[in-house]
């Protein structure tokens, strides 16, 4: 978007009409994917018992991780979309930065969960976490000591510190699970074996989240600190405003992934999404066949709904729990 002062010189950045329907499209598609998406891990963790007590590991992180991009994707992407659909901003300069802060807010908790998930799956391991609205990035160069460093504390706090603890505990967990692989070839115990099949895989599929997650954030952090250290003159001046919008949806999109890493490396997720889906058929068959209307012709309604799913029966006129 465009910064909060309205400048004629910067007219020929105006997005044309292709650009505008394309980056609401986009953002509307991580909205919509992310609520979903995230909504279903929090149903699955917080009412499927098999994933609740399968795993030692604890899915508490992964909880908080999928609150923490389900807020992301609700409050950041689908604000977004009618951003770029109307190409300037009106509402005003405080709901922008609250609109901005709550991106940010988000990038940093992402990276404190996953530092605290990186750490916990150590400690398990050896049995003991702006392209759409700019707030005038450009303004916070080195010509602007206080802003400036307020950048680089935010990035070595929020963002080196956190990393340096992912890739250290990670890198450290991918060592000894090579240690206790080659252990367990010399194990014929085939309980033992079975359970670090599971807890390998669990381990895989975090250490993919984590990867992904940096793969997609990385363009975005880059253009924010070529903004916020080289000032108004540095390199960001040579950005395209379209890359620096893709950049923004690379970063948002990254909350919308870990689901379907869940249901792809671990057996338990995908076991509970189909419980959950087989549940679904299973009661609107129900609905179907038990008649279409009831109570003298009133047709009979039927919601599904997560985490909570209510079923309205004809048999005692009431709703009940699914």
């Amino acid at each position: 978007m465009r910064p909060f002062e309205h400048d004629p010189e910067q007219e020929h950045f105006k997005r044309s009409t292709l650009a505008k329907v394309v980056g609401c499209l986009a953002f509307s598609a991580l909205a919509i994917s992310g609520i979903f998406g995230n909504s279903l891990v929090i149903y699955t963790i917080s009412v499927d018992p098999a994933v609740q007590v399968k795993t030692n590991l604890s899915n508490l992180p992964i909880l908080n991780l999928a609150y923490t991009d389900l807020m992301t994707t609700g409050m950041v992407c689908i604000p977004g979309a009618v951003f770029i659909l109307c190409d300037e901003y009106s509402g005003g300069r405080i709901f922008c930065l609250i609109w901005s802060l709550t991106n940010l807010l988000g990038f940093i908790t992402t990276m404190g969960l996953l530092a605290v998930i990186s750490v916990d799956r150590f400690i398990f391991d050896y049995d003991f976490w702006g392209g759409v609205c700019d707030i005038t990035w450009i303004s916070m160069g080195p010509d602007n000591p206080p802003a400036f460093l307020y950048g680089v504390f935010c990035t070595l706090w929020f963002f080196v510190m956190p990393s340096s603890i992912i890739l250290v505990a990670n890198l450290l967990i991918i060592q000894n699970s090579k240690e206790k692989r080659h252990a367990g070839k010399l194990q014929h115990n085939k309980e033992t074996k079975t359970e670090a099949k599971a807890n390998s895989k669990i381990l895989k599929a975090m250490i993919i989240v984590i990867a992904s997650y940096f793969v997609l954030t990385f363009p975005s952090g880059c253009v924010k600190v070529s903004k916020v250290l080289g000032g108004e003159k540095g390199p960001a001046r040579f950005i395209p405003g379209w890359f620096t919008t893709t950049t923004s949806l690379l970063q948002l999109s990254a909350s919308i992934v870990n689901p379907l890493i869940y249901g792809l490396f671990r057996k338990d997720f995908r076991q509970s999404y189909a419980r959950t889906w087989k549940k679904v058929v299973q009661a609107n068959t129900t609905n179907v066949s038990s008649g279409s209307l009831c109570d003298g012709g009133v047709r009979k309604l039927h919601f599904q709904s997560l985490p909570l799913a209510l079923i309205f029966t004809p048999k005692n006129n009431s709703f009940q729990q699914f």
